[in-house]
């Protein structure tokens, strides 16, 4: 009997171990949804009317005082937001609050209003939980906001008119898709009644990491005009990025010359023939110097004083000059191909790098790019071909 109850007793005991406490994730924050790092980058696209649309939106500083300066390739100014225990405000560059932008607590069914000068705008967190998909990653806990504001008859459009986002915002990426509509449809030309723009890639510190895709295209080298500018100055125009013969290649121009980027992926790991091959052109070499390399070309070569013959401004001791070959020129006469003598031809330079697969040239002209400010882009092209 004393057996029987003993074993009476373990089957009606609980003996496993006590189950540890769940602990729930804190609650989001604007903060989570809108990161801004220095060096942050987002590159999307539209789908709409017309042809489709790329846009590359950088943090291109954080202030001191925590106001992250926003800037792309499409824009023509600047925006500032700032992030506090309120949300994520947009600021004046002389850091005034302009607007809650996302606005805390982030919860569902949470809203708040708005004025920007004559335009009233009302946003609510119209759902929570949601999942999205970026280059093949996939996100959770995403947060869709809808935003509707009311532009004023006149401003811009010639009747009131209201403009609706739909958007979707997920942690430590930022915003992952945006949808504009505008009611009633713009008269004005160049203005869609509606366009979707669709993050394809990103850049941000502490979000998932996305792997290099293949093939490498622009749409995955995020390499931005303000990355150029600073190294080089603010001189220097985006022209624009395009792939050719399998690599992305973004050009970038000043008042003496050309600055171009070239990114390409390759099936191996790049050896340094296949490097150069990704950095010179036709005819030209490159020629060592330190780390960097000197493009020539053969017009640019200079010829050994010691076997080759005097140039036609050069006389050779004790000897008659003769008369010019047809394929030679006059002194101080340039054929096309030849810089007129003691007119400086700007020197063309440049360096290569490979990580991984990824093989990354840079050449660009003195004139617009000395070799120390080009070299300082290098950080930036090894991290943005990384995984």
């Amino acid at each position: 009997m004393r057996r029987l109850f003993f074993v009476a007793l373990l089957a009606a005991c609980d003996c496993s171990e006590p189950a540890a406490p769940v602990v729930e994730a804190p609650p989001l924050t604007p903060a989570d949804l809108f990161p801004m790092h220095a060096g942050d980058r987002w590159a999307n696209e539209s789908v709409g009317e017309g042809e489709p649309e790329r846009s590359l939106l950088v943090v291109t500083a954080v202030t001191p005082e925590g106001v992250g300066v926003f800037f792309g390739d499409d824009r023509t100014s600047a925006e500032r937001y700032r992030v506090s225990a309120q949300g994520v405000e947009l600021v004046a560059p002389d850091g005034t609050v302009l607007a809650p932008y996302l606005d805390a607590p982030v919860a569902l069914a949470h809203e708040w209003s708005y004025e920007l000068g004559d335009t009233r705008c009302v946003a609510t967190y119209a759902t929570v939980g949601e999942t999205a998909e970026v280059a093949g990653t996939r996100l959770e806990g995403c947060v869709e906001v809808r935003r509707r504001c009311e532009l004023p008859e006149g401003k811009p459009f010639p009747n009131a008119t209201a403009q609706i986002h739909e958007e979707l915002w997920c942690p430590n990426v930022g915003r992952v898709r945006e949808t504009v509509r505008f009611r009633p449809a713009p008269t004005i030309e160049g203005f869609p009644a509606e366009k979707t723009w669709t993050l394809r890639y990103y850049r941000v510190q502490d979000a998932p990491a996305l792997a290099l895709p293949e093939p490498l295209d622009c749409a995955h080298f995020l390499i931005a005009a303000t990355d150029v500018q600073a190294a080089c100055g603010p001189a220097l125009r985006f022209v624009g990025a395009a792939d050719v013969d399998g690599s992305c290649r973004a050009r970038f121009t000043g008042s003496g010359g050309v600055l171009e980027v070239r990114a390409r992926r390759f099936d191996a790991a790049p050896d340094a023939i296949a490097l150069d091959t990704l950095m010179l052109e036709g005819d030209e070499r490159a020629e060592i110097e330190g780390e960097l390399r000197v493009i020539a070309t053969p017009n640019e070569a200079t010829p050994d004083r010691g076997t080759e013959a005097p140039t036609p401004n050069e006389e050779q001791p004790n000897s008659p000059t003769p008369d010019p070959t047809p394929n030679e020129a006059t002194p101080n006469e340039a054929t096309p191909n030849e810089a007129t003598p003691n007119e400086a031809t700007p020197r063309t330079h440049g360096f290569v790098l490979a990580e991984g697969p990824v093989g990354v040239a840079l050449r660009g002209s003195d004139a617009v790019c000395s070799e120390e400010r080009a070299r300082r882009l290098e950080p930036l092209l090894r991290s943005l071909v990384r995984r």
